[in-house]
């Protein structure tokens, strides 16, 4: 017996909040199990505490799970555009360190109005990072639980 279920379908309608799309591409969601999931720092910027995540890629209308990993393992590369992401002002933090705008309760946007979108994300177990376009349009990270 598999122990992988079958893709989820998804239309990530779920994702919005007073009419105002959570989900645009390049700017993932995250999802948490409680309202204390993180906090400002000194500059009043938005940032999840550390935690054991489990990554979901949004392609073709399903929801792939990628694997579950600490959320310092996770690399965001950032940029205005594919040909851009890192020769121009692209930059590279963990999930940790990325800003996080919150949503309501349980949930966030990486990244905020404005800012770039997440270009590649980088995971442990790849060579390659995982391409916008490409790999993925969008992507989902779910915090299991703090460490």
């Amino acid at each position: 017996m598999s122990s992988e279920f079958p893709p989820i379908i998804i239309d990530g309608t779920c994702l919005t909040n007073d009419n105002e799309p959570n989900l645009t591409a390049g700017y993932g969601a995250i999802i948490a199990r409680s309202q204390d999931f993180g906090k400002a720092d000194a500059n009043g910027v938005f940032h999840i505490r550390p935690s054991l995540v489990s990554l979901y890629l949004i392609r073709d209308g399903q929801l792939l799970h990628q694997g579950d990993y600490k959320s310092e393992q996770i690399e965001l590369i950032w940029g205005s555009g594919p040909d851009e992401q890192m020769a121009v002002g692209g930059e590279s933090m963990t999930l940790h360190g990325a800003p996080v705008e919150q949503r309501g309760t349980g949930l966030a946007r990486i990244g905020y109005e404005g800012a770039q979108s997440v270009q590649s994300i980088r995971i442990p177990d790849r060579k390659e990072p995982l391409e916008l376009g490409k790999d993925f349009q969008n992507f989902i990270v779910i915090l299991q639980r703090r460490r």
